[in-house]
């Protein structure tokens, strides 16, 4: 879901076209992609302008006609919870804004895992969330928020790493370095590490073909997650840079 899905949902993109809309730029890098089954999603409703292109906003998840796998949150981090909460089944969701001001880390995750519903699994929060290279079967993901014009990010069919970073700015300097060695193939930046953990991505890399090298920056680990990690990686082909 968050690497091949069928369909995204961009919740908190804003209709006044001269307001900053972190959620505008991300629905504008699916377009880059080639993307035609974003929808977007803003409780006002109306419609919302990106990339020249005019789409409704859908007031609710539920609204949404399409199928769709992911579900990307840049909306206001005290709605959080609320969101959560309409999340159907078996979503991939990737939380780009931090914790509500007012509640402790431990209380919010208590929260997010009690009312999550079976199947969803989340990146995040305090994250930019997923790069992920098209190839001929798929057409990508992109939710790193900054436009093409300012940070391009290359890579080709040769490209074969996965840099997995808990800090977005690790990952946006990475890329700014490499502009000219097409090496990465997948970035995700994972924040909080709410539920996805530094394991659950390893051990998916491992699986995934053109993927020989792992790149990790990691600030901290939870409870059991280093005894995981090391387990994960001892087991698997690819060399791990940490």
């Amino acid at each position: 879901g968050f690497f091949r899905p069928r369909g995204v949902a961009v919740l908190g993109v804003s209709s006044q076209p001269g307001k900053y809309s972190m959620a505008r730029i991300i629905v504008e890098l699916f377009q880059d992609m080639g993307r035609g089954d974003v929808y977007c999603v803003n409780p006002k409703g109306g419609q919302a302008v990106a990339g020249g292109r005019t789409y409704p906003l859908y007031r609710s998840l539920a609204e949404i006609p399409g199928e769709y796998d992911l579900i990307v949150y840049a909306a206001p981090a005290k709605n959080t919870l609320k969101f959560l909460e309409t999340v159907p089944e078996d979503k991939a969701v990737i939380l780009i804004s931090g914790l509500p001001s007012d509640i402790a880390y431990a209380r919010f995750a208590a929260e997010v895992m009690r009312i999550r519903k079976s199947g969803v699994r989340l990146i995040g929060p305090n994250c930019m969330g997923v790069f992920h290279a098209p190839d001929g079967a798929h057409p990508g993901v992109n939710t790193l928020f900054i436009d093409e014009n300012h940070l391009r990010i290359p890579y080709s069919a040769t490209s074969n790493a996965a840099l997995l970073t808990q800090s977005g700015a690790m990952g946006i300097t990475t890329v700014e370095r490499a502009q000219h060695s097409r090496i990465i193939r997948t970035i995700v930046s994972f924040g909080n590490k709410i539920d996805v953990s530094v394991p659950d991505l390893v051990a998916y890399f491992a699986e995934q073909p053109g993927i020989d090298v792992m790149a990790l920056y990691i600030e901290g680990i939870g409870e059991g997650e280093g005894r995981q990690f090391f387990d994960t990686a001892r087991r698997i082909r690819q060399p791990v840079i940490v």
